[in-house]
């Protein structure tokens, strides 16, 4: 009996069904069979069935290996993580505001304070901040200045369950803004509740005793991950950080991304409460103003799509989350929320200057002023992440 050639030249369907009846019909024990209306045609169907489901499904699974080919977001988030790189989820807009005439004695509005913009159409959408607004007096007027951020959900203080074997707690939300979270947390159930720090993915030389955690993203949702020593070997945890009688809470906002830009026109929402039983709360008067002082809202972002990803992930694993050149500062500055685009973004070395000033560097944001607290945290960011004995400062010289 000879062996016919076994023909691998096409994926489509007719051509895999035509390709099997010509390898059934050269074997001589099938010269006289008829292949269209004999059942013999049901079963080469199922075949070519099988085989051309299994040609998709391989293919598909080759591509979901390379971040280059991968079209699912599941696949993203994986290789994002090898780089350690968190995919991020909406980012809310926000605004620089003055806030005017608050009432005598109000030393600060207290943080989630809820405000609310309005566009000319009369489309109106709600504003936190989420750092209390000190207020001075000191000048005859009450002022102060702060930054708030647009939000759907505001999440404040929210009580969450940890999972004491894997040192962690799951967030079921994907549209966090990731730069609003904030965890506190009680180690002891005493009450007394500590905020602990986002650390970087590369950070070094962090120990149990610090209080930090990771977080990294699942589709559905983020991981908070803490602390906690573990052999290197075995990756069992040697000590614990979080156990049964910890307390954790939450704080995030849930923006509306790019659909939070372009609101103005700030209020207050109802009464300020007070930040704790003991406080008193703000009083705020008929004739108190809450005046932006950075134009519109702006800087909401939709969470991103699979394709800029592709771009951003490779790019922040080569910079380490370091600030070295100019392209690391710029996406620093547009991963972390500040900016909306790198087109957003101005960096210059001082040794590019007419007089140069070595070991300075000048970063700005389009639409975002030197005063304001946006312009302030970003400066602080690219400081934390830059070469040892450089400055960082913003605002680039004419």
């Amino acid at each position: 009996m000879t062996i016919p050639n076994i023909k691998l030249t096409s994926l489509e369907y007719s051509d895999i069904y035509n390709q099997i009846v010509d390898y059934i019909k050269d074997k001589e024990e099938f010269t006289d069979f008829n292949f269209e209306g004999s059942a013999l045609a049901t079963i080469t169907d199922l075949l070519a069935y099988n085989t051309f489901y299994q040609i998709i499904f391989q293919n598909i699974m080759v591509n979901e290996m390379f971040i280059d080919s991968a079209q699912k977001l599941e696949s993203i988030i994986s290789h994002a993580k090898l780089q350690g790189y968190t995919v991020p989820g909406k980012q809310s807009a926000f605004a620089s505001v003055r806030i005017r005439n608050v009432g005598d004695g109000t030393s600060s509005i207290n943080a989630y304070t809820k405000f609310q913009g309005s566009k000319t159409d009369s489309d109106v959408k709600l504003f936190y901040n989420i750092d209390p607004i000190y207020i001075d007096s000191s000048s005859g007027i009450s002022q102060g200045t702060g930054t708030i951020y647009e939000a759907k959900t505001a999440v404040v203080k929210q009580r969450i369950i940890p999972d004491v074997d894997e040192q962690s707690a799951f967030i079921p939300e994907s549209n966090i803004d990731i730069k609003t979270l904030k965890v506190e947390v009680d180690l002891d159930g005493s009450g007394n509740y500590s905020t602990y720090r986002l650390a970087s993915s590369v950070e070094t030389n962090i120990s149990s005793s610090d209080g930090v955690f990771f977080i990294e993203r699942r589709q559905s949702g983020y991981d908070i991950i803490f602390g906690g020593l573990t052999d290197p070997l075995t990756g069992n945890l040697i000590t614990s950080k979080i156990t049964t009688q910890t307390n954790i809470r939450i704080s995030y906002l849930v923006p509306s991304g790019t659909e939070g830009n372009g609101y103005s026109n700030f209020s207050f929402v109802g009464s300020p409460q007070a930040a704790s039983a003991t406080a008193a709360a703000p009083t705020i008067g008929t004739n108190t103003e809450v005046v932006s002082t950075s134009g519109l809202s702006q800087n909401g972002k939709n969470a991103p799509s699979i394709n800029s990803l592709k771009f951003f992930v490779p790019r922040y694993f080569a910079a380490q989350d370091r600030a070295i050149t100019k392209s690391d500062i710029t996406s620093l500055l547009v991963n972390s929320g500040y900016a909306n685009s790198s087109d957003d973004v101005t960096v210059v070395g001082g040794e590019e200057l007419s007089t140069p000033e070595l070991g300075t560097i000048y970063i700005s944001i389009s639409g975002v002023d030197s005063t304001d607290d946006v312009a302030i945290s970003a400066t602080h960011l690219i400081q934390s992440k830059a070469s040892l004995g450089m400055s960082v400062v913003y605002g680039v010289p004419g």
